[in-house]
């Protein structure tokens, strides 16, 4: 298995004690230094920039947490994985409405000898006793609710041209389907999706081939399906909405992991008293999750905005990443760094989302790109600090965009309401712009080539559908290993019954798929070349002995490993099988800071060999690293469980090997 350093976001919990301001060296905190409206529950996260020296924490009182009602807080210290980041939890909620004070006490060393200075921050609890309740204010929207299922139910049109339209035995609530073949090769693989109707908000998770073969079908029934994926480590995931709230077009949702036999293995939750919600879940080859919470708060508008409501109730969003642990490591607010006056939405209403995010993106230098829909932004994130490094669209727009068109409509906003912006290998951007509410009638989706140091925007490559379709809300774009590009049409489909489009780099329709019957819509639409999270080599070579070199490679497999074997213990009927996976590990754990793991994972089982001692290589050109000279290879000895340590490794660009 090989990985790449990464610096991750360290957690460090504070304390008061009237101490100098925090140091500009301190790399992160959280809660933000002078914010407001922070969860009662809210766990504190400091990470000072290096790996620190445990010995020197005083994990009963390093931390000295005081409010304005309250002499100390009590709570647990805990020193994350990666070695660099101290959480405290607190064992009871904050008051509402206070102020608490948090102060990091001195004696405490990195692992090089230095003193991390003393400092202190403080923040403001939200003065909700409880959170508010989404449920409570479904009425304030049903209306529109109901105004547009009858407009959806007045533009349907009956399905013509089919080409495959599957039937047999499946249940009567099944959401029947065509699949159409266009011109040219669609890409390998199998079409991940989640069909869902828009009034019972029931669905399935549905894998399909390229004819339209249903390979896998699941209906959830405790909510609505969202993000049905293929993992890093080759499991699949999925979340289930089990509630909907018209005002953000998501609710809160279960995130699971299923292994290949479709079990669920695992669950994700988000911490610090926030609920995950519909719009993104990505677990991180190194074993982090990234999650949404939406953050319901008592604004009076009437001081923000003409004709504000004095009481509206008012939507955040939150960003979370979540280790393996399950502790927070990062947490991101929009009340931290986002003017809810820069939204598209109606302000002026009492119940109402303004900033709306809706995909989350590990960019190539491992920081986040995030789509915030309702402010028409694209904004990239510090991972580390929290940051914000820049802002594409929308009203504080940095960028210059280049072979755009006036004909967009949004001169200088070119796209609105985007969704799922995903960082391209060869370093563009690509979405799906709905671009719906005014001036427009049809989506696209549309790739910039970004010039992060000019910061200039070049339209590349842009896709619309003939005839038009417009993407009410919802929708995905992922560009696939042929150059070809997977469209979901999200709520388009209500409408249109279009669902999945994969187009190649012309734009010629390759494969097309649409719902037979009313209602029905996919969040998102994704391909994968996945056969059930097996290897893609595995080979055995037996009767080994020492000083001599094998490679497992051959006509039964490569595996791009060689191994010069320099003494063992066992038997001379001994043997080693090569297992090799195109995934990442299985519940990875570290001793320090977790790294950026490449989805790659090898699985050596040996046989009759008590104790060996070996040089082993591997092709790094096999594997598609980039950068070899940069990378580690981590091992650890049980399959798919237990800690990875990391080996010496070095690499030799004669030999291509690692």
């Amino acid at each position: 298995m090989k990985m790449r350093k990464l610096s991750l976001p360290v957690v460090f919990f504070m304390a008061n004690i009237a101490l100098a301001a925090k140091p500009t060296a301190i790399q992160y905190i959280s809660p933000v230094h002078n914010s407001t409206l922070n969860s009662r529950t809210s766990g504190i996260i400091i990470r000072p920039g290096g790996k620190l020296d445990e010995a020197s924490i005083d994990f009963s009182g390093q931390i000295v947490v005081t409010g304005t009602t309250n002499n100390r807080y009590s709570g647990d210290i805990i020193l994350s994985s990666d070695g660099k980041t101290l959480i405290f939890k607190p064992t009871t909620q904050y008051n509402a409405g206070e102020d608490v004070q948090v102060s990091f006490l001195s004696g405490v060393k990195d692992q090089t000898g230095n003193s991390i200075p003393s400092f202190e921050f403080q923040f403001t609890v939200t003065p909700l006793e409880t959170p508010l309740d989404p449920k409570d204010y479904l009425s304030e929207t049903s209306s529109e609710i109901a105004k547009l299922q009858d407009s959806i139910a007045k533009s349907l049109s009956k399905t013509t041209g089919l080409a495959k339209t599957v039937t047999g035995e499946l249940p009567g609530n099944f959401p029947k389907f065509t699949l159409t073949p266009g011109t040219g090769a669609p890409a390998d693989g199998y079409i991940f999706l989640s069909p869902s109707h828009f009034v019972d908000k029931k669905g399935f998770n549905l894998i399909l081939d390229n004819s339209g073969n249903i390979v896998y079908w699941q209906e959830i029934t405790d909510g609505t399906p969202v993000c049905f994926q293929v993992l890093p480590n080759g499991y699949l995931g999925y979340g289930s909405m089990y509630e909907f709230y018209d005002f953000t077009g998501g609710g809160p949702t279960k995130f699971y992991m299923m292994d290949s036999s479709y079990t669920i293995v695992d669950e994700f939750k988000m911490g610090n008293g926030y609920v995950a919600e519909s719009h993104e879940f990505q677990l991180l080859p190194n074993g982090h999750a990234l999650m949404l919470s939406y953050d319901l708060q008592s604004v009076d508008m009437s001081k923000i905005v003409p004709g504000g409501h004095p009481g509206a109730t008012v939507v955040g969003s939150i960003i979370q990443e979540v280790d393996g642990d399950k502790n927070v490591v990062f947490q991101w607010r929009s009340w931290d760094y986002l003017d809810i006056k820069d939204s598209y939405n109606d302000l002026t209403l009492k119940v109402f989302d303004p900033i709306h995010i809706n995909s989350l993106d590990m960019d190539s230098d491992n920081h986040l790109l995030v789509s915030v829909m309702a402010l028409a932004e694209i904004v990239k994130i510090n991972r580390q600090t929290g940051a914000i490094l820049w802002i594409m669209g929308g009203k504080n727009n940095q960028f210059t965009f280049v072979n755009e068109e006036e004909v967009s409509a949004y001169a200088p906003e070119y796209f609105m309401y985007q969704h799922d912006v995903r960082r391209l290998d060869n370093g563009n951007i690509l979405m799906i712009d709905d671009g719906q509410k005014a001036r427009r009638d049809w989506s696209r989706v549309v790739e910039y080539q970004i010039d992060e140091t000019n910061l200039t925007a070049t339209k590349v490559w842009q896709y619309r559908h003939d005839p038009d379709i417009s993407v009410s809300t919802m929708g995905s774009a992922q560009r696939l290993p042929n150059g070809n590009t997977l469209i979901g049409w999200g709520m388009g489909s209500a409408v249109s019954k279009t669902a999945v489009t994969e187009v190649d780099p012309s734009g010629n329709v390759v494969l097309e798929l649409a719902f037979n019957a009313n209602l029905w819509s996919s969040y998102r639409a994704q391909k994968y070349d996945w056969h059930g999270g097996t290897h893609f080599a595995q080979v055995l070579r037996w009767e080994l002995a020492a000083d001599n070199s094998y490679t497992w490679d051959g006509e039964d497999g490569v595996t791009g490993i060689t191994m010069d074997i320099k003494s063992f213990t066992g038997f001379g009927y001994n043997e080693i099988l090569a297992t090799c996976y195109h995934y990442a590990p299985i519940k990875p754990t570290f001793s320090g800071k977790a790294p950026l793991v490449l989805p790659h994972r090898i699985v050596l089982r040996p046989f009759n060999l008590a104790a060996l001692k070996a040089t082993l290589k591997f092709n790094a050109e096999l594997y598609g690293i980039d950068k070899p000279d940069s990378i580690l290879i981590y091992y650890r000895p049980s399959v798919d469980s237990g800690e990875f340590i990391v080996l010496p490794t070095s690499y030799n660009s004669v030999t291509k090997q690692l």
